[in-house]
């Protein structure tokens, strides 16, 4: 298992674009936080691996899947927090 360092939290994720993204979460229920400047941040901070089984994110069907500290669900206004 890999020991995430979370970075800075990326300069185009402001307050105003958080608040944008919370509330098109709650409106879609969609994957909000499929964006550039979050998954690259991600990925490094993982060294593009998956932080569990450690295999190479892309090779063996392994898609980047984000694991939220809380449930989504239950914590919406969370689910781009950084």
């Amino acid at each position: 298992m890999i020991k995430l360092m979370r970075p800075e939290k990326p300069a185009e994720l402001t307050e105003e674009k958080e608040q944008e993204l919370i509330t098109e979460y709650k409106e879609t229920q969609r994957e909000v936080w499929r964006k550039d400047y979050i998954v690259e941040n991600l990925k490094q901070m993982s060294n593009n691996k998956c932080c569990y089984c450690e295999t190479k994110l892309g090779t063996q069907g392994r898609a980047l899947q984000v694991e939220h500290f809380h449930c989504k669900q239950r914590y919406p206004d969370e689910v781009v927090r950084w």
